[in-house]
């Protein structure tokens, strides 16, 4: 079988940070339907929740003011007594679902490890969505390493190895917020016992927090390469793949937190635009919610392109760690 590639090796190897990041941009570039499949799963996952928590909503508003007070803006006396009886996924509904409520109060969620505490049908459409990307980011991973084939079709062939991969990711991230984050909130609350100075309990608090997420942020990027080392080497398992990416990050390590620290940049740059635009509950007619809905999207597109740039950029940097001789065996 002959297989079709895109030369996407002309520049020189990504030997530092900032031409990983540049390089990584390009191959994203190269590669735009791609990406947008990873958008379409998540919209695909979302319809059914956001189809139920409609139905919700239509029964509990049907034949009241409230529905046309909601259409102009937030009904708060209607939603405290729609929130006194709501379970599940309808208890999720807040004024927080619109604008640049949505995006922060997911990353509360992250931080604080408030992940687990979610209604079943959202942890499950979770669970799909990390294993969908499990199957997407090592099509990705090969399309933006000259591979033309079907992103999906791609993403099969390493999928195996790839899932084996994340499950250790996962694992190690369930740990941390899961026992670690409880662990060290314990301890802090025992040293502060005595503390009445609100200033020293925020910095036991922030530190408590640069602990779990330094480790999260290291889980990732080590998970990142060891996706990489697979799809790079279709031989090389996941074990080994684990054990050369943890080398490779302690071996360029100035690097490897570089292209965080810059993606992160940019990152929290689109946080702030969206922030600016990100539209509110005041949409009066279904030509604004279809233009509030657009503009709310968005910042989905955004985090999806931004995923996608971190793994192309981590490929960039491994190939020009490869191509010097220096992949670490394990």
């Amino acid at each position: 079988m002959t297989t079709t590639t895109i030369d996407t090796d002309q520049s020189p190897p990504a030997s530092t940070a900032q031409a990983a990041v540049a390089d990584g941009w390009a191959r994203v570039r190269s590669s735009w339907m791609a990406v947008g499949a990873a958008y379409l799963m998540s919209v695909v996952l979302a319809l059914p929740l956001a189809a139920a928590l409609a139905l919700g909503l239509e029964q509990s508003l049907a034949h009241r003011e409230a529905a046309e007070r909601m259409l102009a803006s937030w009904d708060g006396l209607w939603h405290r007594s729609f929130a006194a009886q709501a379970q599940g996924l309808e208890a999720t509904f807040d004024a927080g679902v619109v604008g640049i409520g949505a995006v922060l109060r997911s990353l509360d969620a992250l931080v604080t490890g408030a992940l687990f505490d979610v209604p079943l049908p959202i942890a499950v459409a979770g669970l799909l969505y990390l294993v969908g990307w499990v199957l997407l980011s090592g099509g990705l991973l090969a399309r933006f390493g000259g591979d033309s084939r079907g992103v999906v079709g791609l993403g099969a062939l390493h999928f195996r190895r790839l899932l084996v991969i994340a499950a250790v990711g996962w694992l190690a991230w369930a740990l941390v917020l899961g026992w670690l984050l409880p662990a060290l909130g314990g301890w802090v609350r025992v040293q502060t016992r005595d503390v009445i100075d609100e200033r020293i309990l925020a910095v036991w608090i922030l530190g408590k927090y640069a602990v779990v997420w330094i480790l999260m942020l290291a889980i990732r990027l080590v998970i990142d390469y060891a996706k990489v080392a697979a799809v790079e080497d279709p031989a090389r398992s996941s074990w080994t793949a684990l054990q050369q990416a943890l080398a490779f990050c302690r071996h360029r390590a100035l690097a490897v937190l570089g292209i965080a620290v810059m993606l992160g940049v940019v990152s929290l740059g689109l946080l702030f635009a969206y922030a600016l635009v990100a539209p509110g509950a005041a949409q009066g007619n279904g030509f604004k919610i279809m233009i509030a809905f657009a503009i709310s999207q968005t910042s989905v597109v955004a985090r999806v392109v931004m995923r996608a740039w971190a793994l192309a950029s981590a490929q960039a940097l491994w190939r020009s760690h490869v191509t010097r001789g220096h992949v670490t065996r394990p």
